[in-house]
């Protein structure tokens, strides 16, 4: 078992037209690639001036597709036999969905794989 606590931080990789979309109707897509910068600058300013965790940092590629993911089924498994107490299964199912309708879903679909897997690799549970 862990004894150090960690604070893990799953991010997309910055770029324009690919980060805060819903934003683009207010802000071109290059200022809100520069919003999610700045929000992640003080992101990681917050976390890290904390004591007594690791902090952890997981970039989903920015060219993820799971249709080109040679196994894409390993995604919808892993995230299939999570702890309900820790994953909504109607959001997963959702977002699943979603991909295959052609949403991209794919970063935060990925993001939330790594987190489930090193979670069983070191037996993290939540505090609630």
């Amino acid at each position: 078992m862990i004894e150090t606590a960690a604070v893990i931080v799953f991010v997309k990789t910055p770029r324009a037209g690919g980060v805060k979309t819903r934003m683009h109707t207010h802000l071109a897509p290059a200022a809100a690639c520069d919003l999610y910068k700045a929000l992640l600058r003080d992101t990681f300013s917050a976390v890290s001036d904390t004591e007594g965790f690791d902090l952890w940092l997981s970039i989903a590629p920015e060219d993820l597709d799971l249709k080109k993911i040679k196994k894409g089924k390993f995604i919808e498994e892993v995230l299939r036999e999570a702890d309900p107490k820790l994953f909504n299964q109607n959001k997963i199912q959702n977002l699943i969905s979603g991909q295959r309708r052609g949403y991209n879903n794919a970063q935060r679909l990925f993001a939330l794989t790594l987190f489930e897997l090193w979670r069983r690799e070191y037996r993290v549970g939540l505090p609630f």
